[in-house]
């Protein structure tokens, strides 16, 4: 007994001798850590919490700021965080990049580089419930977390870039264009974009592109569309959100990138589809599922509660990009239609929903009008390499 207790004594002033043989601490520093420098496709587990360089990237949708959010549910109220960044790469790699919610130069008015380059950071596996597919928040095997604004050594021009846009739609101008058909027509290239739902409408709304840290976001710069529960009873089948274009002098790695978000940021619509899917066709009319690409599209913020306490994992502060690789098959086609999808009625379980409970809701022909989700989107382009 009595050697026991010398032992815990001896341990005890090792401690004690130890800590005072600290003198002073130092902050460490990214040119600090051994760098290795790999591609997207090359990251496996030994990489998880080292320091990687990540060659050749670029952002998928490198609009408004590294974080586009409600800066009320974000950066003040801390109800979240950190939101996801999508990269890729010329090879067909993608990989968030987690932007926390106190890093100061996260949408300080400079926006974000449009081009390629290396990006450094410490590699780790994170799972993000109110991203993530399932209510596991499975975003990917790998994420990276930047410890510095410099190690984002991406070029500022599009030009430098690795990848084409061949169509995009996007309401930076705030306005809607449109075809003679009353499709909506493109900024970028052409094609027509509209909801198959017949009853549903659009309109311009602001939740998207947060540039500064005041309060609230850019005004006029997202596209919803609404007055649509996303599912045909009749037919038992999701309704989607459609576009078409040419893939007319596409190169590899062909893909279907967009930022997109739900509900009308209230507690009462956020009963749409959690899951969807992305479909493809060259005729328009047989569709085929893309593998994987199931996502998950939880509603947009909204205050819960007193305080807001009661805010719950399945509402998003901003828009979650996406990012899909199309079958080379659809390269070099006069028409392409690609629907982006809702999979099934599954919802959320309420606006107070614990991860436990997660998407255990069913949408129904008489649920409430008021119940009825809109999509959001910032963002909607068809890229490849160039």
């Amino acid at each position: 007994m009595h050697r026991v207790a010398d032992a815990a004594q001896d341990l005890l002033g090792l401690v004690e001798t130890s800590a005072q043989a600290v003198t002073e601490r130092n902050p460490g520093a990214a040119s600090d850590l051994i760098r290795k420098e790999k591609s997207i496709g090359q990251l496996t587990d030994e990489d998880i919490y080292t320091y990687v360089s990540l060659r050749e990237v670029e952002f998928a949708l490198p609009d408004g700021s590294y974080t586009n959010v409600n800066e009320g549910y974000f950066g003040t109220a801390n109800h979240t965080s950190c939101v996801p960044r999508t990269l890729c790469d010329k090879d067909g790699g993608a990989i968030s990049m987690l932007v926390n919610n106190k890093t100061p130069w996260r949408r300080d008015g400079s926006g974000m580089p449009k081009g390629k380059g290396t990006l450094s950071g410490v590699i780790v596996h994170d799972l993000q419930p109110r991203y993530g597919y399932t209510n596991e928040g499975y975003i990917g095997r790998y994420s990276v977390r930047v410890l510095e604004k410099e190690e984002i050594d991406l070029a500022a021009s599009e030009s430098s870039s690795n990848r084409q846009t061949l169509v995009e739609w996007n309401w930076n101008n705030a306005e809607v264009r449109t075809n003679a058909d009353g499709t909506i027509a493109p900024d970028r290239g052409n094609g027509s974009l509209w909801c198959t739902d017949p009853a549903a409408k659009y309109l311009l709304d602001n939740e998207y592109n947060g540039l500064t840290t005041s309060a609230g976001l850019n005004s006029k710069n997202a596209l919803k569309f609404e007055n649509t529960y996303w599912w045909d009873f009749a037919e038992n089948t999701g309704y989607a959100v459609a576009l078409k274009f040419s893939t007319e002098g596409a190169g590899a790695n062909l893909s279907l990138n967009f930022t997109n978000s739900q509900g009308n940021a209230g507690g009462t619509s956020i009963y749409g589809p959690v899951y969807w899917q992305v479909e493809y066709s060259t005729d328009g009319v047989n569709f085929t599922v893309l593998p994987e690409s199931g996502f998950c599209c939880r509603p947009f913020v909204y205050w819960q509660g007193a305080g807001g306490k009661d805010l719950s994992y399945c509402a998003v502060p901003g828009y979650a990009d996406r990012v899909f690789i199309l079958p080379d098959a659809l390269r070099n086609r006069p028409e392409v239609t690609l629907l982006i999808k809702a999979r099934s009625t599954q919802c959320i379980a309420s606006n107070t929903a614990t991860v436990d409970q997660g998407d255990t809701g069913t949408i129904t022909s008489d649920m409430a009008a008021n119940k009825r989700s809109p999509m959001r989107f910032g963002t909607i382009a068809v890229k490849s390499n160039k």
